[in-house]
């Protein structure tokens, strides 16, 4: 697809980075299913919310060829944050903007572990 690994050697990093990413995202969607009564229309809210993160995210193309007002939204997309470590990652460009990459990840989890864990208790009780 026209990108080319030059040091294999950052592969083990890359996995912890996407399983933190889904992790992100699983936990997203657990939220939202606890919310949703109707089954069958999760995956449409699902999509709904991860299709525009996907697009506007820089996975596809680049962030600085968007409107500037799109560059906002795009700073409150955590996917970007993401694309951004797992990118600078394989193009070994680490730099300090990666450490506020996994704290707005890190943190993003935490409070979506948070608030998952107090709606399935609700659900239980």
């Amino acid at each position: 697809m026209g990108f080319q690994i030059e040091h294999f050697g950052v592969i083990p990093l890359v996995f912890p980075m996407a399983i933190m990413i889904s992790f992100l995202f699983s936990l997203l969607g657990t939220i939202i299913a606890s919310q949703v009564n109707d089954m069958e229309a999760f995956p449409t809210v699902m999509n709904l919310l991860v299709l525009p993160m996907f697009f506007l995210s820089g996975a596809l193309f680049p962030i600085s060829n968007l409107p500037p007002a799109v560059v906002t939204i795009t700073r409150f997309n955590p996917m970007t944050y993401g694309v951004n470590l797992l990118q600078d990652i394989l193009n070994l460009n680490l730099s300090p903007s990666n450490i506020l990459d996994l704290v707005v990840l890190a943190v993003l989890i935490a409070i979506l572990l948070l608030i998952g864990t107090n709606k399935f208790n609700k659900i239980e009780t």
